[in-house]
């Protein structure tokens, strides 16, 4: 999961590098973005940058489930529900990383 917001410039930053992950992982990974301000904005974002991800409304609800308190915040769940890693801003190699370690068992 991807939470991030229209306000957040590393969240936008980080949007297409979001996108390239979510294609080289494809069939493999689903990657869920989850905005909670200002949607509209966000949809045009959204097609603005050609983003293909899908994207959801969350609520404040959601963001306290998840203790989310920074953005960007990206969330590893595995096939079982399990919460396998938070990071807290973009860590792009190490995110990676983590997919390919936890990908190899299991393809």
């Amino acid at each position: 999961m991807d939470f991030w917001e229209v306000w957040c410039g590393p969240c936008i930053k980080t949007l297409p590098e979001v996108q390239k992950l979510s294609e080289k992982y494809s069939g493999k990974v689903d990657i869920i973005g989850i905005v909670c301000d200002d949607v509209v904005n966000a949809r045009k974002l959204v097609d603005e940058l050609k983003i293909k991800i899908r994207n959801i409304i969350g609520n404040q609800e959601v963001l306290k489930k998840y203790e989310v308190s920074n953005l960007p915040t990206y969330i590893f769940i595995d096939q079982d529900g399990i919460v396998q890693r938070i990071y807290n801003g973009f860590l792009a190699d190490q995110i990676e990383k983590d997919f390919t370690e936890f990908l190899s068992k299991y393809y």
